[in-house]
């Protein structure tokens, strides 16, 4: 439908010119109107936006902590002192 229409308003724009002074006038009339009408118009690209960087913590690292158990003491021959505590 857009290139008829095209077509039609060139040679539209060829008969009048014709009419008023000749064919070479009325077809670079026509060959100029039409070049406008059907040159692709090209867009700029959509700009891409990059989201904004996410920043973690960086880990944190433990130093491993002694185990600590509370034991029975017991002098040697067998007799309860009590309880001390005893670190792995």
């Amino acid at each position: 439908m857009k290139k008829i229409f095209f077509a039609l308003l060139i040679a539209a724009s060829a008969t009048t010119a014709m009419a008023h002074g000749g064919f070479t006038r009325g077809f670079v009339t026509g060959a100029i109107v039409g070049h406008i009408l059907t040159t692709p118009r090209y867009y700029a690209p959509p700009v891409y936006v990059a989201p904004a960087p996410v920043y973690y913590a960086p880990p944190v690292y433990y130093a491993p902590q002694p185990q600590c158990f509370v034991e029975p003491a017991y002098d040697a021959y067998g007799r309860y002192l009590g309880t001390h505590t005893v670190c792995r």
